[in-house]
């Protein structure tokens, strides 16, 4: 059986992508919160024979939502991975040649573990390094924070898009409204009190 390197991402790159991931956790965590919470009549309690005090939730029925129901669905499997092995000096590796300069410690790892990790300094974005596998017909390891990423940038770009296309003439109008309608009251504002504090809208 023939194997390829797939380049991945560096812990540094990783890092900036989960970073920038944050506010999309965050999200989804008070959605998953708030879908416990109110769905916890709807849920039937198992308890485990192993102590009564550690109840176990399961939805075993549609649950009606306000935006979709919710259908629990179960898919079986059976784990039937292929397996496979290195040959010694990576010969079995398809793609082998792509990495000339790779050090011998590297070969090493992929030969032991049959994995390296190596730092990609060169790359600051991570569309960078797909763009290059791409380019150079090299697998990418699609790891589930990069998904993460990937969903949180497709977020904030629609966010953009919103604000750039839609929000920034309604606001404007709004704000626009307000200001006229501060000045309106301003000036039908009896002397005193009341218009000096009319006029701080203005």
């Amino acid at each position: 059986m023939n194997l390829v390197i797939v380049r991945a991402i560096d812990s540094t790159t990783k890092r900036k992508m989960m970073a920038g991931g944050v506010a999309s956790v965050i999200m989804a965590v008070t959605l998953v919160t708030t879908i416990g919470f109110f769905g916890g009549a709807f849920l039937q309690p198992i308890i485990p024979a192993g102590g009564p005090n550690l109840p176990i939730y399961t939805i075993n029925h549609t649950i009606a939502g306000d935006f979709a129901n919710f259908v629990p669905y179960e898919e079986p499997y059976t784990l039937n991975a292929p397996q496979y092995s290195i040959y010694s000096g990576l010969s079995n590796i398809a793609n082998i040649g792509q990495f000339p300069t790779l050090p011998a410690s590297v070969k090493d790892a992929i030969y032991r573990n049959g994995f390296a990790v190596i730092p990609q300094g060169s790359s600051k974005q991570i569309h960078e390094i797909l763009e290059y596998n791409h380019e150079n017909d090299i697998p990418s390891f699609v790891s589930s924070d990069s998904v993460l990423h990937a969903y949180h940038v497709l977020y904030d770009l629609a966010l953009r898009e919103v604000e750039v296309y839609s929000f920034w003439d309604l606001l404007g109008n709004l704000t626009e409204s307000l200001l006229d309608s501060s000045y309106t009251q301003y000036q039908t504002a009896p002397e005193g009190r009341w218009k000096d504090a009319a006029l701080k809208n203005v």
